[in-house]
């Protein structure tokens, strides 16, 4: 009798999974990827790159990301203005795709997942807000770029901790040091990706003696602290050497209780609440709260059957275990002195947390193939969710806002106006129902800088011909209520909303 697994038709869609997976981020975001619209820095790296000045790479230098902002001058300056950008969309949604099948392929063929929980860790890392923001903000791309490398540096990091020669051993765990010291010196966060696997791989082998859990702990432990701390010390020697101005930004944390208080709050409950967004005013409470209180409840639960089933050391290798990656997961966020929650910086720990909650459920009690299955919703409600949020938060405002930059220019005479005055609009004029930060339904024009480059690249648009005479312009804000000055060369430009779009 022929086995079902080994039929044509089964061999034919475990192929089609790995391109499934490949094109996730396209099925999910394709529209928005395509549309025409920027996002806050969108605006004004565009004109630096094209400006040919360094100050891309200096900025980001100055942060710890000197790879970053090379990548970034490097592709923002063959970008056509505004209709460029979907090209770093695209290359951001093909970074992910690329991204989620090889987590699925590390958990699969190097972690002993079975396939179906694998392929949803995947896919579900696709619908994190993280990626989100990726996909719809052109500037990200490079920060999608450093997960990879992370990811790879696992692979290869397992791969040189499963071999018998000592060589092989050697030149393995230099390959992913090198990768790991690529993703930080490209963007922090993301290179912590290496958590998620490094957790994914814990859980997975509770069942093993504890010796050998350890000693695997520790070698790709070792691994990432030389890196973490390889990375901090070429930063200090740019910095020391003035090849990079130290931004304040770039600082270390001494207030270390109250920091972990921070993080084990808003940070962590974004985290376990996986795809429901978080909101600055609650509305989308409670389903927020309730979310993260699911998934922590699975995760804490589940600890209970693994005492049952395994024993106190699995049990508290399970419990034990989630803290502790979450946060290394977080720890360049946690060693950083800010407070500033985004989920631009959020993938590693909401990995973190989507590892633990796609194990917990599918290992449970219930039959294993009944009991994955209900992922199948979750990754469905997600991917909707996903595909809704990013669109109406994103797209549909930072268009809306583009319009009506667009609409107000059009009264700019270039041969009389030397001065520009911008009435903007405040933070509370987003007219979305859900603000997070500068992140979802947040708006772009309500600094003044911004607003500047925006006018700037709409301008450069429209009269590609004068970019000389468009770079002289004289674009400055105007409070509500200050009596504009008199000038025949001066024009009024109002880009605050008129009417909300939602009640």
């Amino acid at each position: 009798m022929v086995s079902l697994k080994t039929t044509p038709f089964m061999m034919a869609l475990a192929k089609l999974r790995w391109l499934l997976l490949l094109l996730l981020p396209f099925i999910l975001y394709g529209g928005d990827i395509a549309a025409y619209y920027g996002f806050r820095d969108d605006y004004s790296t565009l004109r630096e790159s094209r400006e040919g000045s360094n100050v891309i790479v200096s900025l980001n230098s100055s942060h710890g990301r000197p790879v970053y902002g090379w990548l970034l001058q490097a592709s923002f300056i063959r970008l056509d203005g505004i209709k460029g950008l979907r090209w770093a969309r695209l290359a951001s949604a093909l970074i992910l795709g690329c991204l989620a099948v090889l987590v699925a392929w590390i958990l699969e063929a190097q972690l002993s997942w079975r396939p179906l929980p694998a392929w949803l860790v995947g896919g579900l890392l696709m619908t994190h807000p993280a990626a989100q923001i990726y996909v719809h903000w052109a500037i990200c791309w490079p920060i999608a770029l450093a997960a990879v490398f992370s990811a790879l540096a696992f692979a290869l990091s397992q791969w040189a901790w499963q071999q018998d020669r000592f060589l092989n051993r050697v030149f393995g765990a230099a390959g992913a040091f090198c990768l790991l010291l690529l993703a930080l010196l490209d963007y922090q966060p993301n290179a912590l990706l290496f958590a998620v696997l490094m957790a994914a791989g814990w859980i997975t082998a509770l069942d093993k003696p504890l010796p050998a859990r350890l000693a695997w702990l520790t070698w790709q432990f070792a691994l990432v602290s030389a890196a973490l701390v390889t990375a901090f010390g070429l930063c200090q020697l740019l910095f020391a050497l003035s090849l990079a101005e130290h931004s304040p930004r770039f600082a270390v944390e001494t207030h270390w209780f109250q920091k972990l208080a921070w993080a084990a709050g808003q940070p962590l409950e974004n985290a376990l609440a996986l795809g429901v967004l978080d909101d600055q005013t609650g509305r989308t409470e409670p389903w927020h709260l309730l979310s993260a209180i699911i998934v922590g409840a699975t995760i804490l639960f589940f600890g209970l059957g693994l005492r049952r089933k395994l024993g106190w050391s699995a049990a508290l290798g399970w419990w034990g275990g989630f803290p502790c990656f979450a946060l290394l997961a977080y720890a360049a966020s946690f060693l950083a002195s800010e407070h500033w929650p985004t989920y631009r910086t959020m993938l590693p720990l909401g990995g973190v947390a989507l590892v633990h909650f796609c194990h917990a459920i599918s290992s449970g009690a219930v039959s294993t193939f009944r009991r994955t299955w209900l992922l199948l919703p979750v990754f469905a409600g997600s991917a909707l969710l996903a595909n809704h949020d990013s669109h109406e938060y994103i797209t549909v405002e930072q268009q809306t806002e583009l319009a009506r930059v667009e609409s107000a220019t059009k009264q700019l005479d270039l041969n009389k106006t030397r001065r520009v005055a911008l009435l903007l609009p405040q933070p509370g004029d987003s007219t979305t129902n859900l603000c997070y930060l500068d992140e979802y339904g947040s708006l772009s024009d309500d600094a003044s800088w911004c607003a500047k480059e925006m006018i700037l690249q709409v301008l450069h648009a429209r009269f590609p011909q004068q970019s000389a005479m468009i770079d002289r312009l004289q674009v400055y804000e105007r409070l509500e209520g200050e009596i504009p000055t008199v000038s025949d060369t001066q024009i009024d430009l109002r880009i605050r909303p008129i009417l909300p779009r939602h009640p």
